[in-house]
């Protein structure tokens, strides 16, 4: 005989997005350093090396080096003097320019932004008999992409780790230019276009909902080490973006040891009484649980290092059904994202990444009426919520 309670719950049928967004993202990545990547999940370096009267220096060795590269990357430059270090890791960088003939010359805290070329100002070499040490540039490189045509911008973690933004990484890509808030719920809106136009990248892959076109994965900023947003004027490879392109980076694990702890916590001790429309629900007793932890760094080898990162979030709160009382409403949801770096040699890396956010709920549902029936399902997607009559 069925239970007739108003807190017995049906399992709602799965549509195909749920079941794709419980899967886990596991993405493996070949990345050659002498190519460009289809989704970027780096930067590049480039500049020309001349003599002191202007002329081109032909086989120059270059070479790049800091804390985020596994071991440093070198190249030389052509019959014109210049080169491109392409496929490096976010961070700032010592680049090195020697010669057999000329007076080595170096520069130092050149930036790598996500998505961008950082251009370097010309790096002039001296005659050997001239100078006896080392040319040392002391200075910041210009941060205009010179070779992009892409409109838009990047942000890296040291600048929205101290700003009060919700825990969610579209928070971050809402600083940047062209990006809106959207009010009638289908996320962010770029230059204009709907929240469904967009297309969204976490290292390199596509994790777009197929069905809605949202965001089908939901990452705390605590796992972000920065995020891009091109709203225009962007290679071809990005197919089926009418608005902009939202590109997600993760920490890759430091020379040393690192990681951090985080926790936070809501409820209605700190705010006051929920406004409610004609045909919400009530609700009450409402609390949050955010905790997590990260830590990463060299794994043995040098050249192989490894970042994790786990976050639980709890909400709880009651719900009233008219006529019913209040009933518990809970959603729990495990986030997680690791990966593991290996560079196989100076011209190759080898990276597997591990990304998800498996999310339950046991919710009670809204009605036009406000008359709610409990019910349960798993991973709710914005869109789909009002066609399940879930909240």
């Amino acid at each position: 005989m069925p239970d007739s309670s108003p807190r017995s719950s049906s399992r709602s049928a799965q549509p195909a997005s749920h079941r794709i967004r419980r899967a886990l993202l596991a993405t493996l990545l070949f990345l050659p350093c002498s190519a460009a990547l289809a989704q970027d999940v780096g930067g590049a370096i480039q500049g020309v090396v001349v003599t002191v009267d202007g002329k081109p220096v032909a086989g120059a060795e270059v070479l790049a080096e800091g804390p985020a590269l596994q071991a440093p990357r070198r190249t030389t430059t052509d019959s014109s003097g210049q080169f491109q270090l392409l496929a490096l890791p976010l961070g700032k960088y010592t680049v090195r320019v020697s010669h057999l003939e000329l007076q080595p010359a170096a520069l130092q805290n050149v930036p790598v932004q996500l998505g961008s070329t950082t251009g370097l100002p010309k790096l002039t070499l001296a005659p050997a008999g001239e100078i006896l040490e080392q040319v040392e540039v002391v200075g910041r490189a210009p941060l205009i992409d010179p070779v992009s045509t892409a409109g838009g911008g990047a942000l890296s973690d040291r600048f929205f780790d101290w700003l009060p933004l919700s825990r969610d990484y579209q928070s971050i890509a809402m600083l940047l230019p062209g990006v809106t808030e959207s009010y009638l719920g289908d996320g962010m809106n770029i230059d204009g276009a709907t929240g469904f136009d967009n297309r969204f990248f976490v290292d390199g892959a596509d994790v777009t909902d197929p069905l809605s076109g949202a965001d089908g994965i939901n990452l705390p900023h605590d796992f972000i080490e920065s995020v891009e947003i091109k709203s225009g004027g962007y290679q071809a490879e990005y197919r089926s973006a009418l608005g902009g392109l939202v590109n997600v980076v993760t920490p890759s694990g430091a020379d040393r040891l690192a990681g951090s702890i985080f926790g936070y916590w809501a409820g209605h001790q700190f705010s006051g009484k929920a406004r409610t429309g004609v045909t919400e629900l009530e609700s009450r007793n409402y609390t949050q649980y955010d905790a997590g932890f990260s830590v990463g760094g060299p794994l043995g080898d040098e050249r192989l290092r490894y970042f994790l990162a786990y976050n639980p979030l709890v909400e709880q709160s009651e719900i009233e059904i008219p006529g019913q009382g209040f009933f518990p409403d809970e959603s729990t949801s495990h986030r997680f994202a690791a990966n593991l770096r290996w560079q196989v040699n100076p011209g190759n890396n080898l990276v597997l990444t591990l990304l998800g956010d498996p999310t339950g709920r046991d919710a009670v549902g809204d009605t036009f009426f406000g008359f709610g029936t409990p019910v349960s399902f798993e991973n709710p997607d914005p869109y789909l919520r009002t066609i399940d009559g879930g909240r």
